[in-house]
Order: structure tokens, then sequence, then C-alpha cells
């Protein structure tokens, strides 16, 4: 079964996201931490087939995450959809845009989430 990882420290945006994902892709499994460092542990031993990282988190931002996600072989090639606020700091969006494969603003309505994330949900 597919897994999908979201990383993002805000509960409430967890939980909505999560169920989101969960209406539309019943047929995988999802999984959410609140921080990067956390998203680096269960990206080694979950293998996910996406991540979605928010920007700005504790102990580990987004961006920092993303780039250690790239560095690791066993997760170098997993998609990263950046997915942030419009109040987060402008270096830790610009970083994440170079770095992941898809973004999503947090202000995205949920065809907007859903287009953008289709073609990471293919085998």
């Amino acid at each position: 079964m597919k897994t999908i990882l979201v990383v993002d420290d805000n509960p409430q945006v967890r939980q909505s996201l999560c169920e989101l994902l969960r209406q539309q892709y019943p047929q995988m499994r999802v999984l959410a931490v609140p921080n990067g460092q956390e998203a680096l542990f269960t990206a080694l031993s979950e293998n996910p087939g996406v991540i979605v990282l928010d920007g700005e988190m504790p102990i580990m931002n987004g961006y920092e995450a993303a780039h250690r996600l790239r560095q690791m072989p066993r997760t170098q090639r997993i998609p990263l959809v950046a997915y942030t606020g419009e109040q987060e700091a402008n270096a830790i969006v610009s970083g994440l845009r170079r770095l992941c494969d898809a973004y999503l603003s947090k202000s995205a309505s949920d065809s907007q989430i859903m287009t953008t994330m289709a073609p990471f949900m293919t085998a």
C-alpha cells in the first residue's frame, strides 16, 4: 500500500489535510508528523510514495528536511510537495520550491490540492 506522509506542526492543518487525502485516496495510507526531524525518521522507516512538507516548523523546518531527504540515497527520489502559508519566511519558501517537485499554498482549494497531488498518486 502506498503511503502519503504529511508534515506540519499545526495539528488542525495536519488533520484537515490528512482527512482530505484519506477521502480522495482511500486505497492509500496517510501518516502525519509534526516536524522535519520526525519526517526524516518516518521517511526512512515507512518509505512513503510522496511527502507533503510545511515550511516553518520547530525542531527542523521544511527546507532543511527537504534538503536532507534529497541527500539520502533511500529518500532522494521520493516526490516532495511544499505546502506553505503566505506568511512564512520567503527564504524557506523559495528553498522549498527549488527542492520540491510541486508547491501548494495553504490557501489552495481542495480541488487545487487534488490536482497538484494527482501526478504523485499513481504507482
